[in-house]
């Protein structure tokens, strides 16, 4: 089953600071990249925030529906998102999976801003991150097997 089409994402952390900071140095050009690129970084290094994410700083774009009307542009980002939400958020209804949701994304944005806070100054360095999550899949994978 699909992410309603109003979800609005939302996020702990106030946008002048990381989300402004990156997409500043070009890492990311726009909020809605940045919070789908720590959905991912959260599932795929299996990170919640502890801390749940509230609407007192404000909702990103709708972003379902940016990326649903887009399909051609983000033709797997889509795709990728629906399946978090279908196979690994937890929650007995929507409403408690989309907040898990939000608690997944904010796990991998707290890995950003841990890997941002390595670097002062300098622009995010994206190939460190593919391979720092390279080096933790290996790591679970090692221990399961």
């Amino acid at each position: 089953m699909p992410i309603p089409m109003g979800y609005r994402p939302i996020s702990k952390y106030a946008y002048d600071d990381i989300y402004d900071v990156l997409i500043k140095d070009q890492t990311f050009s726009t909020k809605s990249h940045i919070w789908g690129m720590g959905l991912l970084l959260g599932y795929i290094c299996d990170r919640r925030s502890v801390d749940q994410p509230t609407s007192s700083v404000g909702g990103i774009t709708r972003i379902m529906l940016t990326y649903s009307q887009n399909k051609k542009d983000f033709p797997m980002f889509y795709e990728l998102i629906n399946f978090v939400y279908d196979h690994y958020a937890k929650g007995s209804n929507e409403k408690e999976k989309l907040k898990d949701l939000d608690k997944i994304a904010e796990g991998g944005i707290e890995f950003i801003i841990e890997e941002k806070a390595k670097l002062g100054s300098m622009p995010l360095d994206i190939p460190r991150i593919i391979q720092k999550v390279k080096e933790i899949s290996e790591e679970e994978n090692s221990t399961t097997t």
